[in-house]
């Protein structure tokens, strides 16, 4: 093989992919054979020949890694201007990446999110309290007024001589009994915010009713949720979902994830960024469906599926920092 006169100068382009997947390697997220893998098929790829059936997924991979897309099409332009001595063949139908699969759409949209390694880490608390607050209050609102939320009530915990950020669950059911329920409550941390526009309780009402779902299950701290089998958690997850304006499971799944668990919170800006990789309206990406494909996305990429939600919603909501 021999580089083409013009492409000589440019040969560090491949060198930075080769240094990126090495410093995988080092780090313990690609062991040799993977990493001979991807650097192999993209010179397969770049001279028209392919010899397995993974169609384009090592591009996504090392998107994954935190190499930039435009850096490996300029790499694959460099690569094609390599001689070699062997007739490109077709690649079977079977073996091409299928350009409607919407796995394939949604990894290839994420290259929007920026360089894995930049993304901010996500949300947690040690205060269960403060989770489950945000979890519930988050639902449908601009985030800042959850923020506000928080922060009312962190002064008034403070104010009577105790820590919020290491509430518990029966702290959070005990304050707001003592303060003379869920409409004092509202007043306390300033919102009154309905679970919904029709028929909808405060979210306030909401808060305490699921606080003692987590006392009657004897859930203190993010440690017992780590700890408690599945079954158990689908237990509790049963009873919060009964709760007004909780039915969709939406907040159960929220609070886990600022809990310190992995998930992902299929809210309209995840389902947007979804609709967006599809080429389809909102409306067209259920709840269920955008877990599954932002879920599979996280495991292919090697990251942590909460991690990429957060770096969904920075992206989303316009937050995504320089």
């Amino acid at each position: 093989m021999r580089w083409g006169p013009r492409s000589l100068h440019r040969v560090k382009q491949i060198e930075e992919i080769a240094n990126t997947v090495m410093a995988a390697v080092q780090a313990g997220r690609l062991n040799d054979e993977e990493a001979q893998r991807l650097m192999g098929r993209m010179l397969f790829d770049a001279v028209g020949m392919d010899l397995s059936s993974d169609g384009d997924r090592w591009r996504h991979e090392l998107i994954g890694l935190g190499v930039p897309g435009v850096l490996i099409e300029a790499a694959q332009a460099d690569m094609r201007v390599v001689n070699v001595r062997v007739a490109p063949r077709a690649q079977p139908a079977s073996a091409r990446s299928d350009a409607t699969d919407p796995a394939d759409r949604v990894l290839a949209h994420m290259v929007v999110l920026g360089e894995p390694a930049r993304w901010e880490a996500a949300t947690t608390y040690e205060s269960l309290a403060l989770a489950l607050m945000n979890a519930v209050w988050s639902i449908g609102v601009r985030y800042a007024g959850v923020l506000n939320v928080l922060e009312r009530y962190r002064g008034a915990r403070a104010h009577d001589g105790c820590d919020p950020d290491r509430d518990r669950p029966e702290d959070l059911v005990a304050f707001i009994d003592a303060g003379g329920g869920p409409d004092a409550f509202a007043v306390t941390v300033g919102n009154r915010q309905r679970t919904s526009s029709r028929s909808g309780v405060l979210k306030a009402q909401a808060v305490r009713l699921a606080a003692q779902v987590l006392v009657d299950a004897s859930i203190e701290s993010p440690e017992d949720l780590a700890e408690a089998t599945a079954e158990r958690l689908a237990g509790v997850r049963r009873r919060w979902t009964a709760i007004p304006g909780q039915g969709s499971g939406l907040s159960w799944d929220y609070f886990l994830m600022l809990s310190g668990l992995q998930g992902v919170k299929a809210d309209r800006m995840v389902r947007r960024f979804v609709a967006d990789a599809l080429g389809v309206d909102e409306q067209a990406v259920s709840q269920r469906e955008a877990h599954a494909l932002v879920t599979d996305a996280a495991t292919r990429l090697r990251v942590d599926v909460s991690q990429l939600d957060y770096a969904i919603w920075l992206h989303q909501s316009g937050n995504k920092p320089a």
